[in-house]
Formats: C-alpha cells, sequence, structure tokens
C-alpha cells in the first residue's frame, strides 16, 4: 500500500508475479498539492521569498527600488500549463480560474467532459511549454516522461515563465533545469521533489535565488495525513479480508 497516487518506488510487476497485491491512494493529497502549486506560483511571481531575504538583510529601501524599477508580474491573464491532468491537475484547475488564470493541458488520456466543462484547452507537451507562463508538472514517473523535461524543451519556456515540479524529480534533468535558471532562461522554479533526497548541501539549486526549494511536502497537511491513513487502513481491511481492492496498482493472475 502506498500512502499517495505515486507508485514508482514499488516494482509492482514484480509484486504481481509473486502474489503480492499492491495498492495506492488517489485523489487523497489532491487539494493540498493543488493549494502547493498555487502558493508557489504566487510565490515566485510576486518574489516573496527573494523580498523576504531583503528585509531580512536589511535592504527595505533598496529591494522596494528594485521591484519598481523591474515590475511585478500578475497572475491574471496568465496561461497556466498543466502537464498530466488527473486528480491534482484538475484541482488545480479552477484555483487558476479563480486567480483569472486560463488553463491548458497535456495528457495521454484526455479527459474530454472535463476539459469541455473547465474551458481546458489541449495541447501537445512543446506547445505546452513554448506557450504557457507556468508549466505545473502533474504526471507519473515512467518511460515516456523521465528526463522528459531536458535543456532543449526549457530553452523553449517564455523568458518570464515559471516552473513547478511537485510531482516526480526524474521527469526533469536536473542539471539542465539549473543551468537554464543560471543563464536566466526563465524568471523562476518552484521544487518539492529531487533525485537525491535531502537536498544535498552541494547540490545546484541551493545556490540558485530564482529556485524555491521544499522538502517534499506539497501533500503534508493534517487533512490529507487523515484521508491518507484512513484510505491504507480501508486498502489493508480488503486485501486481508479477501476482498476485492479499490484502488489496486498491479492485477494478481
Amino acid at each position: 500500500q502506498t500512502t499517495g497516487a505515486g507508485f514508482d518506488s514499488v516494482d509492482h510487476l514484480t509484486a504481481a508475479e509473486l502474489g503480492i497485491p499492491v495498492s495506492n491512494s488517489p485523489n487523497m493529497n489532491a487539494s493540498s498539492v493543488a493549494e502547493y502549486v498555487m502558493a508557489a506560483i504566487v510565490n515566485l511571481q510576486r518574489g516573496l521569498a527573494w523580498a523576504d531575504g531583503e528585509i531580512r538583510r536589511g535592504r527595505y529601501a533598496a529591494s522596494r527600488a528594485e521591484l519598481l524599477e523591474q515590475g511585478g508580474l500578475e497572475l491574471r491573464g496568465c496561461r497556466i500549463g498543466l502537464f498530466g491532468l488527473g486528480n491534482i491537475g484538475r484541482a488545480v484547475v479552477p484555483l487558476a480560474k479563480a486567480f483569472g488564470c486560463s488553463v491548458a493541458a497535456c495528457d495521454a488520456f484526455w479527459p474530454e467532459e472535463f476539459a469541455a466543462e473547465n474551458g481546458v484547452e489541449r495541447m501537445d507537451v512543446a506547445e505546452l511549454f513554448a506557450e504557457c507562463d507556468v508549466v505545473s508538472l502533474h504526471c507519473p514517473l515512467n518511460g515516456s516522461t523521465r528526463n522528459l523535461v531536458d535543456y532543449n524543451l526549457l530553452s523553449s519556456m517564455k523568458p518570464h515563465a515559471l516552473l513547478i515540479n511537485a510531482a516526480r524529480s526524474g521527469v526533469v534533468v536536473e542539471a539542465d533545469l539549473a543551468r537554464i535558471l543560471a543563464e536566466g532562461r526563465i524568471r523562476g522554479a518552484a521544487l518539492d521533489v529531487y533525485c537525491t533526497e535531502p537536498l544535498p548541501a552541494d547540490n545546484l539549486f541551493r545556490e540558485l535565488d530564482n529556485v524555491i526549494c521544499s522538502a517534499h511536502f506539497a501533500t503534508i497537511t493534517g487533512a490529507t495525513l487523515d484521508r491518507l491513513a484512513l484510505h491504507s487502513a480501508v486498502s489493508v481491511d480488503e486485501v486481508l479480508s479477501g476482498m476485492e481492492i479499490s484502488w489496486p496498482v498491479n492485477h494478481l493472475s
């Protein structure tokens, strides 16, 4: 049983061969991750983390002058691109709309009805990265997504664009993202997942002031943890009782 939607840390195919059922917890963390995504976007757009650091260094007037010169960015009118329109991606949509954003998405399993009802524009991966002001990753880690977000794809983004990754670290080539950010090719990024956790002391992201780093906690709220615990208990009870599993990842022959 995985306490979350992702199950790439479990060899579910081998487990199936050994007669071991594996289940996950879909949709239990959708609202908490969606809220994290929007918080990260607002933080990056308005430079809140940067401003906090400037104030603490005694640069009240100087930071204000820099912001007046550069101009802050508003979310209203931005196009948010969702790479993945599963439970979490769908939870982001109404929040983004509430800020006055339009939403585009890319997903191999396109939810026609949801997209039509919520005005979500369909794009392919290249269009999503090239045309959106924010790209937020909400895809699983598999053979088709591993290392997909590389230097070439990142280079196609707008100079003011943001990248949010609260999904899986392996989707992004970290060295390429660090290079793009160091070169100032995009405005910034918010990262909640990393190829090595905890984040090593020599990780390049720690040196960049246009990155917000958090400790894989987009899912962590009291309400989400309660839902995940209950969901896991139900799954364990189903297995021990010989019942059909409600949220199976693998299927035993």
